[in-house]
């Protein structure tokens, strides 16, 4: 491809070996032209460098997000008219749980751990997420120190076979990711 302006001669070369490209020169540019050129690569430049970093940025996004939600499976279930999204635990989460199960004073027995489990696993019911659920009146939400305490509190009052059955479907939960991460097909677990 040539390129030519009346402005342009050609360059003085040494002679070299043959494949050198041809060199031209501008003369007589005008200043205003140049500082333009100058100012729109410099914008050029810059700009790539941004798109440099958001795209650095985004794969080591995309790295975390894989780390923290490898294994991470949800799922809706639906119980009469109610929808409740349980997930898995998270590590902090099970170390939490395993914190209150150590508190309690008469010692774990399976409905209480079906209930701590459920109040980590438990997100939201009808969209509405779990530590948000409105109750009665001011005085009782009062009565409550922590958004976790208000939750075990909400499913101690739950009827026993729809607290069993939402911890069987936890329990499903952990065995699918269990058994998707022992077949090396961790990819399909995130976010299913």
């Amino acid at each position: 491809m040539t390129v030519s302006h009346p402005s342009m001669r050609r360059a003085k070369v040494d002679p070299k070996p043959t494949n050198n490209p041809e060199v031209y020169v501008v003369d007589n540019a005008s200043e205003g032209q140049n500082e333009d050129i100058l100012i729109a690569n410099e914008q050029a430049a810059l700009n790539k460098t941004t798109e440099t970093k958001l795209e650095e940025s985004e794969e080591k996004t995309n790295l975390l997000e894989d780390l923290l939600f490898l294994g991470s499976v949800k799922k809706e279930v639906a119980i009469g008219k109610l929808k409740f999204e349980i997930s898995t635990l998270t590590q902090n989460e099970s170390a939490e749980l395993m914190k209150e199960l150590y508190r309690t004073e008469d010692g774990a027995d399976l409905f209480t751990i079906r209930v701590l489990t459920l109040a980590y696993a438990v997100k939201s019911v009808n969209g509405v997420a779990f530590d948000d659920i409105p109750l009665a009146n001011y005085q009782e939400e009062a009565q409550f120190e922590t958004g976790f305490s208000k939750k075990m509190a909400i499913l101690g009052k739950m009827q026993k076979n729809v607290v069993e059955k939402i911890h069987e479907e936890y329990v499903e939960l952990v065995d699918k990711s269990d058994s998707t991460l022992s077949d090396d097909n961790a990819e399909s677990l995130k976010n299913s």
